[in-house]
């Protein structure tokens, strides 16, 4: 949760850079706890409203990575909440965020019950994430671990081949262009090395201008970016063989 907060009250500075009011307010409403980051900023339009939570969407060119809003609404998503903005061009910005209240004698003993009925969870698959954006290999990694998978992440090629090598993994995720080697390189070493392995690529490349190498023989599944949640877990676990039909 404190990196939702962070992340709004940076957005709310980046939306004032002449300055402004910034307010943060807290309260109970009925069985919900209401947190409310406020700025008095530039406010978005209806075009930005409506894509603020989309992975890779940004308005910050180069130096934004266009996840910040959406890791903090799958943390929220986490915790059973909701976030919820209203903004006007010109008039700032409001997050609003309802997290359920609930006793800390409650969460003990749900944990209890929890844990005696059916014991600590269990990993569905082992995966290692690749990618030179770490910000974006850890967002792969959050989505799948709330899945129940095990998960490790690599900023490059390199260093998930040295991860594989101490344990090999069943679903290697990687994007495709990176500087010490490509996610091709890496796809094709890892298949030779460990020809159990499966493997999804990441790219917001044009798959079909990829080189001599036919995408089949690198990859069991591709995803295009920007992309949806929902897609890559499906295709990480239609990679380990534990995803239900659509």
């Amino acid at each position: 949760m404190r990196e939702v907060f962070v992340n709004l009250i940076f957005n709310a500075l980046d939306a004032m850079p002449k300055g402004g009011d910034l307010s943060i307010v807290m309260r109970r409403e009925g069985v919900f706890v209401i947190v409310e980051v406020a700025d008095t900023g530039s406010g978005m339009s209806d075009e930005v409203q409506r894509r603020v939570f989309e992975p890779f969407f940004t308005t910050k060119g180069v130096k934004g990575t266009g996840l910040g809003l959406p890791v903090s609404y799958g943390i929220v998503s986490r915790h059973d909440g909701r976030i919820e903005l209203d903004t006007e061009l010109g008039r700032g910005t409001r997050f609003s965020i309802a997290l359920p209240a609930i006793s800390t004698r409650s969460v003990a003993d749900e944990m209890a019950r929890t844990v005696h009925a059916i014991g600590p969870p269990a990993h569905l698959a082992d995966v290692v994430v690749v990618d030179d954006d770490a910000s974006v290999a850890e967002m792969v990694a959050e989505a799948l671990r709330d899945r129940g998978h095990a998960v490790r992440c690599a900023t490059g090629g390199l260093a998930a081949l040295e991860m594989l090598g101490v344990q090999p993994a069943t679903v290697l995720v990687t994007d495709l262009s990176m500087p010490d080697m490509s996610g091709i390189d890496l796809a094709l070493e890892a298949r030779n090395r460990w020809p159990e392995i499966r493997t999804v690529l990441m790219t917001g490349a044009d798959l079909s201008s990829l080189g001599d190498v036919p995408i089949e023989q690198i990859g069991d599944f591709t995803l295009s970016k920007p992309f949806e949640i929902d897609e890559l877990v499906y295709l990480v676990e239609s990679a380990a063989g534990l995803a239900v039909k659509k």
